[in-house]
């Protein structure tokens, strides 16, 4: 009796630990409706959410045949943005999901990629290396050309990204990733299909404003390259299927998505 008392006892502390990481207690109801508050119909997308994972700050939609997330989608606040952030630095594993498909930092050993995350670490409350864990989570991660994109280009469109949100005070952000028929894949254990292609779309629900970016998934001889791949929200879903902002009034979203503007570089 005392040997499943104590059985019990390391199950349910796990448990609890493991609950504090991803979500801290809060329903997955709550935090859908925090980080998509304006919804993403997958119905007709070209691939699908298989699992759909929420924590506190953010909520991505992992694929199983690609073992990446197809997005990931987070509201910010200024007061969620700092200038200089912490790092967590280790990647974790996500138990969540199916061991089949439980991706792990190996995976990426020796592949020439980089562990690129869709939520950035800098926008989960920079300071709060407890928070940041969640953007280490490998279901937040997908490989990503390092040095002229992840390291730089790319990094210079999510710095500017956290001064529209300190502008603006609140944002909607979805970073999302697409392959093409046959993408490359790396991995030991696991085969991680390499994106195509990376895309980042911002919302100002205030203003009924957006922009968004359509990157190809190589190296960039400029720091201020994604200044040149600005798209619209409808055309980022021609190519994906995927229907953003689908619960917007649809007079709003319209209008909305098929202009990308009034953000200042």
């Amino acid at each position: 009796m005392k040997i499943l008392l104590l059985i019990l006892c390391i199950f349910f502390s796990l448990y609890a630990e493991n609950n504090k990481l991803y979500n801290n207690g809060v329903s997955d109801r709550t935090l859908i409706k925090k980080h998509i508050p304006y919804g993403i119909d997958m119905s007709h997308a070209k691939l699908q959410c298989n699992q759909i994972l929420a924590n506190i700050g953010y909520v991505s939609c992992f694929n199983y045949k690609t073992n990446t997330p197809l997005w990931s989608s987070y509201t910010i606040t200024s007061n969620e943005v700092s200038e200089r952030s912490k790092r967590y630095g280790r990647f974790l594993y996500d138990k969540r999901v199916p061991k089949r498909h439980r991706v792990k930092t190996s995976d990426y050993t020796h592949s020439h990629y980089d562990r690129g995350h869709l939520l950035p670490n800098a926008a989960i409350d920079g300071d709060n290396l407890k928070r940041q864990k969640q953007a280490f989570l490998l279901t937040n991660i997908a490989p990503q050309v390092g040095r002229g994109f992840n390291r730089d280009s790319w990094r210079y469109l999510e710095s500017q990204v956290r001064k529209w949100a300190r502008r603006r005070k609140t944002l909607n952000v979805v970073t999302g990733v697409w392959f093409d028929n046959n993408p490359k894949k790396i991995g030991r254990t696991h085969k991680v299909s390499v994106p195509t292609y990376w895309y980042k779309i911002i919302y100002d629900p205030i203003k009924n404003k957006s922009i968004a970016f359509w990157m190809p998934n190589k190296y960039y001889t400029s720091k201020n390259a994604w200044k040149r791949y600005q798209t619209t929200i409808d055309d980022i879903e021609k190519r994906t299927g995927i229907d953003f902002y689908n619960n917007l009034q649809k007079t709003k979203q319209i209008i909305m998505e098929k202009r990308s503007s009034d953000f200042v570089f």
